[in-house]
């Protein structure tokens, strides 16, 4: 990750994130993004993590605090690492008050270089950060701050059908596509190749729908009524038909290390 990354998400303080949102997030767009942060893909790779009660969880691309605050409430230990400074202060200023705030600590980095001493946490647990750096270089750190028997999970947005790839040019600035690389279903498997695979599952196809509810109408919750309903069908149709993951559009995938 460059200087230019942490910029862009400096400026971008809204939790929606509606590719205009400037401003800070109000705690009702907080909460709309909160209750979205356990969609299907993520929750599953919360589930990927196991019993976290007591255990020292390393959030990576915290954002807003959002992933922070479930691992929370998992009774997990959190420190949460995002590259912008300014998104950690307003996640900071979110979730004060909360009842897991006290076990939730933020801090500035890159992934690909953590500052933090080996085998230092339980587990890891990274959403949407693999596209914006080098994701085997990001895998192998994250293996050397977990400890032997831990687990590593990325969730990722995946490349996905050529209308999600043409939405995403016509709409991201040209900042932002300079630092962003989404990565393919069979790369997103294979990038922590020096930990042992335990969970690989793509998500989303017909799903798509319900995100273009979200990004084009602005509407949480027709998102999540239309997520409901076709996710099932995905599910069944990407497990039956695994060929058809090249164009699933969201991966989830868990690493633990072995020795």
């Amino acid at each position: 990750m460059n200087p230019s990354t942490a910029q862009y998400w400096d400026r971008r303080l809204d939790a929606l994130d509606w590719k205009t949102a400037t401003r800070r997030s109000s705690r009702a767009n907080w909460a709309k993004a909160c209750r979205r942060f356990t969609a299907p893909a993520s929750a599953e790779g919360l589930d990927c993590l196991g019993p976290l009660d007591g255990k020292a969880v390393l959030e990576l691309g915290s954002g807003h605090g959002q992933g922070a605050v479930h691992l929370g409430a998992r009774g997990a230990r959190v420190t949460a690492l995002d590259i912008s400074p300014q998104r950690c202060i307003e996640a900071g200023r979110q979730i004060a008050g909360a009842p897991v705030a006290d076990s939730i600590r933020f801090c500035a980095g890159r992934a690909e270089s953590l500052p933090f001493g080996d085998a230092s946490f339980d587990a890891v647990f990274a959403r949407d950060v693999l596209m914006y750096a080098d994701p085997v270089a990001i895998a192998q750190e994250c293996r050397r701050v977990v400890r032997p028997g831990g687990k590593v999970v990325f969730i990722e947005s995946l490349v996905g059908p050529w209308v999600l790839r043409a939405y995403r040019w016509a709409t991201s600035p040209r900042s932002y596509r300079k630092f962003t690389r989404h990565l393919g279903f069979a790369e997103l498997r294979d990038c922590g190749r020096s930990m042992r695979l335990s969970h690989a599952r793509a998500h989303y196809l017909f799903s798509l729908v319900a995100f273009a509810a979200l990004f084009w109408i602005r509407s949480p919750r027709a998102h999540e009524i239309l997520l409901a309903k076709f996710h099932p069908i995905d599910r069944s149709i990407l497990d039956r038909v695994p060929f058809l993951t090249r164009w699933a559009w969201r991966g989830t995938v868990a690493f633990t290390r072995t020795d």
